[in-house]
């Protein structure tokens, strides 16, 4: 079996955190406590705004393939709408909830150096910040640059699929997630260096995910490409609830699972992130 309780798995996390060899990978199902827009939410109202039923428009594709179709076919609403993504993700609320979410607390008190994400939204480097530390946005090659110029920050935080701040680069459409999974960017080439010498510890994800199961699956065909030895790294997949089959696919891509309290769940993965220190 591939099921872990915090208390199996903390001592060997807590020594890779200690010694810089641990990098969290937050998903959107950290973010929850702060009240964003689901997927569904944000093309159910676009699909309103362009004359739709939101039910009706929902079911004529998957998330991605309605922000393709919103993209190729109505240009200026789509550049509307992702000037929104702004304001819908740094609402006065949102960020209010970031500052008592004990989860992101957490997190931001813990040494991390790195943190991807596949957030668009800057809740993570704020929480750093609001700990009265220092964190850098990296989303693109220019970001990497300058990253090394200022080199006087305390945690990079990597945007894998983009960011608000710069919509150019942002994940959305159906396209966007096929060339993302090329895992040819700049980006990339920082996550093939850290697979080397790193385990990575999945929080807010769901098993059923195909992006990142696919980056579940592109890390250890690169760990096995550069030998047994980090081929061996384990990772870690946190999870309120994963069946034996799931577990053990995981297992095979050398990912522990943790399983978690569900019945506080913010809580739970505040106590859990607590525990590493």
């Amino acid at each position: 079996m591939n099921k872990y309780k915090p208390s199996d798995v903390i001592p060997e996390l807590r020594e890779l955190h200690n010694r810089n060899a641990l990098i969290p990978f937050i998903g959107a199902g950290f973010s929850i406590p702060l009240s964003l827009p689901s997927w569904s939410e944000l093309m159910g109202n676009l699909g309103i705004e362009l004359g739709y039923e939101k039910e009706i428009f929902l079911k004529l594709g998957t998330y991605q393939q309605l922000a393709e179709y919103v993209n190729i076919n109505y240009s200026r609403e789509w550049k509307a709408f992702l000037l929104k993504l702004a304001t819908m993700f740094n609402s006065p609320i949102s960020c209010d909830k970031r500052r008592k979410s004990d989860q992101h607390k957490a997190l931001a008190d813990l040494n991390f150096k790195t943190i991807y994400t596949t957030n668009y939204d800057l809740h993570i480097e704020e929480s750093i910040k609001d700990c009265g530390k220092k964190a850098f946005s990296i989303s693109s090659y220019e970001d990497f640059t300058l990253a090394a110029k200022l080199n006087d920050y305390d945690c990079e935080v990597l945007k894998f699929h983009g960011t608000i701040e710069d919509n150019t680069g942002i994940v959305l459409t159906e396209s966007q997630y096929f060339g993302r999974m090329g895992l040819e960017g700049a980006i990339d080439q920082r996550l093939r260096s850290d697979v080397l010498t790193k385990s990575f510890l999945f929080i807010g994800y769901s098993f059923s995910d195909p992006n990142i199961r696919y980056i579940f699956y592109k890390l250890q065909k690169l760990r096995e490409q550069m030998g047994t030895k980090t081929a061996s790294t384990n990772s870690y997949f946190t999870s309120f609830g994963t069946n034996d089959i799931q577990s053990i696919l995981l297992k095979q891509w050398n990912i522990k699972v943790i399983e978690l309290d569900p019945s506080n769940k913010d809580n739970s993965v505040a106590e859990f992130l607590k525990s590493l220190k």
